[in-house]
């Protein structure tokens, strides 16, 4: 117990003389950023394989992944009763758009709130 204790403490101690971050806000703005660069990189590797996948083929053929094409189509149903104020629309939106395209833009909204909360 007291050493996971003492690691905690050096860790938040190094966080906060290392970067800057003086207060607990800082560190949950490096937790935004962070996620928001992690998301980044999975859309832009998720783009790079699917690129390279598609040149790999005779005839270059490009396959989109969303959410529909990883889980089964009965995870879904909910969005037939959700019928207050267009969210079905929005929903059934984001579920068949591009994965990377969905990951990227998340990536970008926690950057947004990482920088948001940061000032």
């Amino acid at each position: 117990m007291y050493l996971e204790t003492q690691f905690y403490v050096n860790i938040q101690t190094t966080l906060r003389f290392k970067f800057g971050c003086h207060e607990k806000r800082g560190i949950e703005t490096m937790k935004f950023s962070t996620l928001g660069l992690l998301s980044c990189a999975c859309g832009l590797l998720l783009l790079g394989f699917q690129g390279l996948s598609a040149l790999m083929h005779t005839e270059n053929v490009w396959k989109q992944i969303s959410i529909t094409s990883i889980l089964e189509p009965k995870y879904f149903t909910w969005m037939d009763s959700a019928s207050w104020f267009g969210v079905e629309k929005i929903a059934a939106y984001l579920v068949t758009m591009p994965l990377f395209l969905l990951l990227i833009g998340i990536g970008v909204v926690l950057l947004i709130i990482g920088g948001i909360k940061g000032k």
